[in-house]
């Protein structure tokens, strides 16, 4: 997660993209920049690089024909953090040193929003645990900071790259859909913020996919239940509720 991969590799999400076409959604896909070890790009800039998107959008509303009083988002994995992020924090939060006098006064207002698998949370690295094994290492941590972090800057980074830090009474409707066995971004991360959710009464949805690890693989050879089909329609189904 935020290493690797394209905006232009669609796999599933070609037929949810699609299906929100033709339901009268304007889709793009955003590219951001990846960590690289002992580079100058943490994970902060994956997200600033996708709010970026969205004020460039907002900038050019005219030409590209977009309402920037009603975006949507959604994404998987590192791209279901970042869309978190993107729809819980305030649109003039989390700006780049280039937004001044170019981006930073375009805003935006988000609607609602859809992770499949994304944490929410990376100050409580037991989540992270799967199996509650000793000696757990923490392996996301490093994509968190910068070379020069120092502990105060981990301390506040930790807490602004989780979602659950965001979340409050009067958030955009998200939905959340993870699988039960996966072990890469465990299951308890919905559990968290489902939590955090009834203690706020925040509008926040859970799916939880059975046998299902990471990336929707099916585990143990069971089916997934639901199965892939059922999840892109719940998925489509939830932001045109709120279109």
């Amino acid at each position: 997660g935020w290493t690797a991969g394209s905006h232009k590799t669609l796999g599933v999400f070609k037929r949810v993209f699609s299906e929100l076409n033709d339901a009268g959604f304007c889709v793009v896909s955003v590219g951001y920049r990846l960590w690289e070890k002992d580079g100058g790009v943490a994970m902060r800039d994956c997200v600033i690089d996708s709010k970026d998107a969205l004020r460039y959008m907002s900038k050019h509303k005219e030409e590209l024909g977009v309402d920037p009083d009603r975006f949507f988002v959604m994404g998987h994995s590192a791209g279901g953090q970042i869309a978190q992020l993107v729809l819980l924090s305030s649109p003039e939060s989390l700006l780049s040193n280039d937004d001044e006098g170019e981006l930073a006064e375009f805003s935006y207002r988000m609607i609602a929003g859809v992770s499949w698998y994304g944490p929410v949370n990376f100050e409580d690295v037991s989540l992270f645990n799967h199996d509650d094994r000793p000696n757990f290492r923490d392996r996301f941590g490093p994509r968190i900071l910068y070379k020069d972090s120092t502990n105060e800057d981990k301390t506040r980074l930790y807490k602004e790259m989780g979602s659950i830090n965001y979340l409050c009474k009067d958030s955009p409707p998200m939905l959340i859909i993870h699988g039960d066995k996966d072990t890469t971004i465990p299951v308890k991360h919905a559990y968290c913020i489902e939590q955090k959710a009834k203690e706020l009464d925040a509008n926040v949805e859970i799916m939880f996919v059975k046998n299902a690890g990471h990336n929707w693989r099916p585990v143990d050879d069971g089916a997934m239940e639901p199965p892939l089909n059922e999840i892109i329609e719940k998925t489509v189904s939830f932001l045109k509720s709120h279109l």
